[in-house]
């Protein structure tokens, strides 16, 4: 497992390395077409009402824009988080 890229083995990462991402949906543009929830590998999105994505477990999300790139109505924005200032 050493041997995989660092992004095709996230599981070994600890919470603290792990990089989170802020997921925004605009649902005045979103039809329910339900291709976010259906390309999502990490399963971050599960249909809501009329079809459309709800954001179910959005610190699992890894940024592959999977769901940005074939989003046919430009409704999803993902995003780094900002990193908390102490």
């Amino acid at each position: 497992m050493k041997d995989l890229p660092l992004w095709l083995n996230l599981k070994s990462l600890s919470e603290k390395q792990k990089k989170l991402f802020n997921i925004e949906i605009n649902y005045l543009w979103c039809k329910g077409c339900g291709i976010c929830i259906y390309y999502c590998p990490k399963k971050v999105y599960t249909a809501g009402e009329l079809g459309k994505p709800q954001i179910m477990n959005m610190d699992d999300c890894i940024n592959c824009r999977l769901c940005v790139m074939r989003c046919p109505d430009l409704a999803i924005e993902v995003y780094p988080r900002e990193e908390e200032k102490l």
